[in-house]
């Protein structure tokens, strides 16, 4: 049930692809069966498919978000590619209890606007590969919210189960 995996489950059926999910405990221990041939391919975060593209060991073959990421400005993503419907943003979320109060999520909200638009931090969340958007909580909430029925009807499909 994980991004990746769902990743891959959609691809097979958008594609047909006869791809079979394996299950890794992490996303290196499936980068090292790639490398040694075990595995034809796998699912991987910008920042570690910069470091081992740089490093000769893979081919990058899309990316899976709606544009292409700034750390890897050469790669199409896959609806450039033709395949539509393929376009996967990754998102961090920064949350808080439910009952909080409004005044102290707007307190939050604008300290962490601030933080996210300074160089440094900035810089280093671009070096993994994202991008601050900064937006509210509403509208954070109807990503969550359209994402959801998203997943939730590709698992009902594939028949994915959770461990």
């Amino acid at each position: 049930g994980s991004s990746a995996h769902l990743s891959g489950e959609l691809f097979k059926r958008q594609t047909g692809a006869p791809l079979d999910h394996v299950a890794y405990k992490g996303e290196a221990a499936a980068h090292l069966d790639m490398y040694g041939g075990v595995l034809d391919v796998a699912w991987a975060n910008p920042a570690t498919a910069k470091a081992s593209l740089e490093g000769g060991k893979i081919k990058i073959l899309g990316i899976t978000g709606s544009r292409r990421v700034s750390v890897l400005p050469q790669v199409p993503t896959f609806t450039e590619q033709g395949f539509d419907g393929f376009a996967l943003d990754s998102w961090l979320g920064f949350m808080g209890p439910a009952r909080m109060p409004r005044p102290v999520v707007d307190k939050l909200v604008t300290a962490l606007r601030e933080i996210t638009q300074t160089a440094e931090v900035r810089e280093r969340l671009q070096a993994l590969g994202f991008e601050p958007l900064g937006n509210t909580p509403e509208e954070f909430a109807a990503v969550q919210k359209s994402e959801l029925a998203q997943w939730a009807a590709l698992v009902k499909a594939a028949g994915v189960s959770i461990h």
